[in-house]
């Protein structure tokens, strides 16, 4: 089940990222020390300290765990499954996670998947991400779309005309 966090402490939204940026240069150049950039930006200690020895990569700004797949990965797999499902081929979440799964192999991306196949709780948090609801079609919809035929359309109207033409015959005998 996915667990949805709450966070209950304002001791990250206490900074913005340029601060952060601004602070962490500040120390690098010794015009300031941690201590003294760290009480002036209202950063966390380690926070700082992290940035500066650059054991935290690049700055993110959202916050927690980073996702599996990159932001522009997530687009294009979400992209994607929106065509799929416009087109009428809506996926079940299982074929979801078995596309994701031979995306990621497909282009060696390295992830904690188990067996390369994401889990349930990673599919609820990428359609939140994404504001997906992936919904398999029903029998009816893929009927009515079958049915949308340019061919049939076309020889209704051809049967319409026909049919207006010897009514409109008999009507002006």
């Amino acid at each position: 089940m996915v667990i949805t966090y709450k966070r209950t402490s304002e001791r990250a939204k206490a900074y913005m990222q340029d601060q952060l940026l601004e602070a962490a240069n500040e120390v690098k150049i010794g015009r300031r020390t941690v201590s003294q950039a760290r009480k002036i930006y209202n950063i966390p200690l380690n926070t700082l300290i992290d940035h500066i020895k650059g054991r935290r990569g690049k700055l993110s700004s959202t916050f927690g765990r980073p996702t599996s797949l990159s932001i522009q990965d997530e687009t294009e797999l979400a992209e994607y499954l929106s065509k799929l499902e416009k087109y009428g081929f809506g996926l079940s979440r299982k074929e979801v996670m078995d596309l994701v799964g031979e995306y990621v192999k497909s282009n060696k991306i390295k992830t904690p998947f188990k067996d390369g196949i994401p889990n349930k709780d990673w599919l609820i948090a990428f359609m939140r991400r994404q504001n997906l609801s992936i919904k398999k079609p029903e029998d009816v919809e893929i009927a009515r779309r079958r049915s949308i035929d340019p061919f049939l359309i076309n020889q209704y109207f051809t049967l319409f005309k026909e049919t207006i033409d010897k009514l409109s015959q008999k009507m002006l005998r």
